[in-house]
């Protein structure tokens, strides 16, 4: 888990190519793919991509962003996680 982005990969369309990506993103996407953890949980971005994989970690984000901004409109306030394997088959909504 990690508070800023750990790929290039997290970023919205809208930042790709942004002089500005490495102070909110450190690319360990070659890391993330040898590791193969079961998940990775990011945020600082503002902006909630949907859930993807690096290699076999499931990448998941939930931000709230600024509200008055209106960045909190793809917050999923009643959005579970959970690292059981039993239960946890993309219970977020």
């Amino acid at each position: 888990m990690t508070h800023h982005l750990p790929s290039k990969k997290c970023n919205a369309a809208e930042f790709q190519g942004s002089a500005l990506n490495e102070g909110f993103c450190t690319d360990l996407t070659d890391w993330i793919e040898k590791q193969s953890a079961d998940f990775w949980i990011y945020g600082h971005s503002h902006r909630n991509m949907p859930d993807f994989n690096i290699g076999k970690t499931q990448m998941r984000t939930n931000q709230l962003g600024y509200v008055g901004y209106g960045e909190h409109q793809n917050f999923q306030r009643d959005a579970v996680f959970s690292t059981d394997e039993n239960t946890n088959k993309n219970t977020s909504k």
